[in-house]
């Protein structure tokens, strides 16, 4: 099984030699962009899970809040909790908060 798992990661870092066409360079200009691929690579990892995630939850948030009722003073501030306690905005007087 560690034989096939060596086969497969072999073909396919053969393959990233040949689409990046690393090949024709020297081994240290290799790992050095190698280097600059996995610097960019955790970079880009990075802001994904700092900014954009932050953006689209806060982004979501607000669209859910204002779907619910809440006012633009209410979402600035964080004050949703009143939202939850009116029946009518839920779906009807019938339900047990």
């Amino acid at each position: 099984m560690l034989k096939n798992i060596s086969k497969f990661l072999h073909y396919w870092y053969f393959r990233y030699l040949m689409v990046t066409e690393l090949y024709m360079v020297e081994k240290w200009e290799r790992a050095v962009i190698n280097g600059f691929f996995i610097s960019l690579l955790c970079v880009l990892t990075y802001f994904n899970c700092t900014v954009t995630l932050s953006l689209t939850s806060k982004l979501t948030a607000e669209l859910f809040d204002s779907s619910l009722g809440a006012t633009e003073d209410d979402v600035l501030v964080g004050h949703t909790s009143h939202i939850f306690n009116d029946v009518s905005i839920l779906g009807g007087s019938d339900l047990e908060l």
